[in-house]
Parts: C-alpha cells; sequence; structure tokens
C-alpha cells in the first residue's frame, strides 16, 4: 500500500516537478525570499497546485527538521514493490 510523501529543498522540488509525478500541494515558508522559488510559484500556479504558506517552524516539523530552503511539496500516494514483484513482471 502506497503513502503520501512530503519531499523539499528547491532543487529536488523542481525536479519533482519536471517528472510525472502528481503533486498535492506546494508548502512555502513565510520568511523565504520568493525570488528564489519564483519558477516553481509561477509552474505551481500554472497547474492550479495548491500553494500554502506556513511559519518557519511548521515547516522544519514538516520536514522533520531536514534543510527544506523554505520550501516542501505533497506528493501523491505511490505504491512501494518488492523486488520479487517487479522480477516477476518483467517481460522476457
Amino acid at each position: 500500500m502506497g503513502k503520501e510523501s512530503i519531499i523539499y529543498g528547491r532543487r529536488v522540488v523542481q525536479e519533482v516537478l519536471n517528472s510525472k509525478i502528481k503533486v498535492e500541494s506546494i508548502y512555502i515558508s513565510k520568511n523565504v525570499k520568493k525570488d528564489k522559488i519564483l519558477g516553481i510559484l509561477e509552474y505551481a500556479k500554472k497547474k492550479c497546485i495548491n500553494i500554502k504558506e506556513i511559519y518557519n517552524s511548521d515547516m522544519d516539523v514538516l520536514c522533520d527538521y531536514g534543510v527544506h530552503q523554505g520550501i516542501a511539496i505533497k506528493i501523491s500516494e505511490y505504491k512501494y514493490f518488492k523486488i520479487n514483484e517487479i522480477i516477476d513482471n518483467i517481460d522476457t
């Protein structure tokens, strides 16, 4: 069974946005310099992704006190596979 995940940091967030992974929400810290994440914000608005502005202390908790650079995203549910499941589904 899958679960939602929080991913954080400017470059990592940008890579996820460039992929086919579905993004549920973008969280930005109230004190982040908007010019540093302007491209991300423009993309989010264009794709109608919910943007939530939160206090830095809340961002710290959301990101388990990791180095978030003032931005995080919540991605959709995804499924983990065991190695045997992958091997069993390889077309030979």
